[in-house]
């Protein structure tokens, strides 16, 4: 930044060219800038932000350079990477994908949405990452297979069954499978996830459900089917959470494991924090036009704790990339068991959260669809207790998060990247210093 001669505040003939960060002349109406702020009090490392014109022209070749679509082989070469090596340090390929990118975890945060959060927080740890793991990130990481058994012995549960459906509680209608033959899910683990058109988009999803599902009952003929016309298959996301302040969960509850919150735009009711609901759908947006079935958006939401039926002695968790299933939304028919059958038993199993029989063979259904949480309900597995909530798309919400995203990628990021690649940028800082040029 250059600025006219010696008074006792200057003013700077150009400003930075991008919102979030305040131009000279923005700080030349504070009270707190005056003579102190000279150049001696800034390292020599830290150089001056270069001109006007020329850093434009830096920020539009980075958008270039990050905004040209990859190839589905490149798409791919990216997904087989390994985020670590056999040392168990992390990657350089891996982290060379992901650098730059706007991926599911940090969405929240940029739309405001994350109360533990903000765009600047996101933006300082995008620019200098540091990451030191807290009893609740080992706790999530350790138990997540843990989860994925969970979720995949409830869908297994359901393979070779009619899934009967009706309207959700709150009138919303009853899902496109209702009624059809649930004939495969197996759940797979994905590596990084790099948008094809949008390169600087990117999800590290936590798995998808391939569902196969037989249409040969349904009255409509299928839109899209295999090489067998009764066959339809489906591909939905699947988020885990292992909540650290439910780790003493050990009774069966029908309480819900996150706080029943409205979700942004809808105003549904779901269990669902609103920086995971950001998350999941940024998640179908990157994953829907190559990995997902983009007719039919929707995740499967799961949440574990370790309470355990009476009945239940827990086996190990499979290894992860094992196939097992359950059809997208859960339907009422549970392995034979009927949800309704299992609330209206005279000695239930579970109440006020504490086990007080033995219960019936798991999976089966503590908590069903109810008006207050039209879309999630509770599980009792042999692995725990998950609670899953079906998430289906929402395409105003998408759309306003991706616009979202888009520009804070462009109007604070980009530029805060440049600066900090030419080193005008102390580290740590997302903003240059008042640098004074005589």
């Amino acid at each position: 930044l250059t600025t006219t001669g010696g008074g006792k505040k200057r003013k700077a003939t150009t400003s930075l060219p991008f919102s979030g960060f305040q131009s000279m002349e923005a700080m030349d109406d504070d009270d707190d800038i005056n003579d102190d702020h000279t150049h001696d009090s800034i390292p020599a490392a830290v150089r001056p932000v270069p001109e006007t014109k020329a850093f434009e022209e830096m920020c539009a070749a980075y958008v270039r350079d990050r905004s040209n679509p990859i190839t589905p082989e490149k798409q791919h070469a990216i997904l087989s990477y390994e985020q670590h090596l056999a040392s168990g340090e992390a990657n350089p390929r891996w982290l060379a994908a992901r650098d730059g990118n706007i991926t599911g975890s940090i969405t929240g945060g940029i739309h405001g949405l994350n109360p533990y959060s903000s765009w600047e927080k996101v933006l300082a740890n995008m620019l200098w990452p540091s990451f030191v793991p807290n009893a609740a990130c080992r706790w999530g990481n350790e138990k997540e297979d843990t989860a994925q058994a969970s979720y995949e012995e409830w869908w297994g549960s359901l393979v070779g069954t009619r899934v009967e459906r009706s309207a959700y509680p709150d009138g919303s209608p009853a899902p496109w499978w209702a009624g059809h033959t649930l004939v495969e899910s197996r759940v797979e683990n994905m590596g990084l996830v790099i948008d094809r058109a949008t390169p600087w988009r990117g999800m590290s999803p936590d798995g998808v459900n391939r569902l196969l599902w037989d249409v040969s009952d349904s009255r409509q003929p299928p839109a899209a089917a295999t090489r067998d016309a009764s066959r339809l298959p489906e591909t939905i996301l699947v988020e885990y959470k292992c909540p650290y302040r439910q780790r003493n969960q050990r009774s069966l509850t029908r309480a819900h494991l996150y706080p029943l919150k409205s979700m942004p735009l809808s105003g549904k009711r779901m269990p669902c924090p609103a920086y995971y609901y950001c998350q999941v759908h940024h998640g179908m947006s990157v994953l829907g036009e190559d990995f997902l079935t983009r007719k039919h958006l929707r995740t499967d939401f799961v949440v574990w704790a370790p309470a355990m039926p009476a009945s239940a002695a827990a086996p190990p968790p499979p290894p992860r990339r094992s196939a097992f299933a359950d059809p997208g939304e859960g339907g009422l028919l549970l392995g034979g068991l009927l949800a309704e059958s299992y609330a209206a038993t005279p000695a239930a199993s579970v109440t006020g959260g504490r086990s007080l029989v033995a219960n019936p063979p798991t999976p089966f259904v503590v908590r069903d669809f109810t008006p207050e949480a039209p879309f999630s309900r509770n599980i009792a597995t042999s692995h725990g207790l998950i609670e899953l909530t079906e998430i289906d798309n929402d395409p105003e919400f998408s759309a306003q998060l991706s616009r979202s995203l888009h520009d804070f990628w462009h109007d604070k990021y980009v530029p805060a990247r440049v600066l900090r690649d030419l080193g005008c940028l102390h580290k740590g800082d997302i903003a240059p210093p008042i640098r004074f040029e005589d």
